[in-house]
């Protein structure tokens, strides 16, 4: 088991590859493309404790935003669009501002 934990890094710190420069050499391989070695979690390009959570006034501002252009669109009170819809218009939301970050 300690060996399954260490190669899924659980317990330790969050990483990211984000900045790394990644390609896929033959075989499928991973490697980095400013060393051509195979990419490894130990490359200086990895980062440690990455930001991943959200800005929670930044989320509110953009969910009432969607919220007022679904309203208008459909003429419909805001609460009329959104009882029905705010779980999914939420985790849509959500989804779509976590890929442009990650963009």
């Amino acid at each position: 088991m300690a060996w399954l934990a260490h190669h899924l890094n659980c317990g330790g710190s969050p990483q990211t590859v984000r900045n790394c420069p990644i390609k896929e050499s033959e075989g499928g391989v991973l490697v980095n493309a400013d060393t051509q070695a195979p990419l490894s979690y130990q490359d200086p390009c990895v980062e440690l404790n990455p930001h991943v959570g959200g800005n929670p006034e930044t989320a509110e501002q953009a969910r009432k935003a969607v919220s007022d252009f679904l309203a208008a669109l459909f003429k419909l009170g805001r609460t009329a669009i959104l009882t029905p819809l705010y779980p999914a218009v939420i985790a849509r939301l959500d989804r779509a501002i976590q890929y442009s970050k990650e963009r």
